[in-house]
């Protein structure tokens, strides 16, 4: 199966609003969190020392199913 691109129209602005009214669907209690994992996201993201410590930890901590998952009995 292809993904389908989700129309500009459908997509968020800038600061995360969809639309005239829309904003971002998490609770306001969250908002300060967010905002603090946004602004880690921007300081990090090109950071070779983050990214190859990032590599690492998806290669040996995200694993597939386990075998019993696998077997159809």
């Amino acid at each position: 199966m292809v993904a389908t691109p989700v129309p500009l129209s459908q997509q968020p602005d800038r600061l995360g609003r969809f639309g005239d009214y829309g904003g971002k669907y998490v609770p306001e209690t969250l908002m300060p969190a967010l905002f603090e994992l946004e602004a880690a996201y921007e300081q990090y993201r090109h950071d070779p020392e983050f990214i190859e410590e990032l590599d690492d930890l998806l290669k040996t901590m995200l694993v597939g199913p386990t075998p019993s998952i696998l077997r159809k009995d």
